[in-house]
């Protein structure tokens, strides 16, 4: 549970109006996981492309369910490209991928 309550999870036994919060910690947690951290292992063995902009296509669409926009595809192939080990790459790709905002609980 100590992991669920760095998402600001709410008191289910009280009733009351929640603000909005952002916990920066979330970023962290979802990028130190060991499940997020299993989670790209597979996802990015099941990228069968070999271009680093083909990668971050399909990781994209696997992952955030929409195409990388022009800024973000330039961005992640420049990422790609500082791995020696492609596979590392990807795997890390993944790993940020997951980290992305529209994974993090903003209420």
């Amino acid at each position: 549970m100590v992991f669920l309550s760095l998402f600001d999870g709410a008191k289910v036994n009280e009733c009351y109006r929640r603000d909005p919060t952002v916990a920066p910690q979330q970023a962290l947690a979802m990028y130190n996981s060991p499940l997020a951290s299993e989670q790209a292992n597979r996802l990015a063995e099941q990228v069968e492309a070999r271009v680093a902009a083909d990668v971050v296509a399909a990781l994209f669409e696997t992952i955030l369910s929409r195409r990388a926009t022009s800024r973000e595809l330039r961005e992640c192939v420049e990422y790609l490209e500082e791995f020696a080990d492609s596979r590392r790459g990807r795997r890390q790709l993944a790993l940020v991928l997951l980290s992305h905002n529209d994974f993090l609980s903003v209420r």
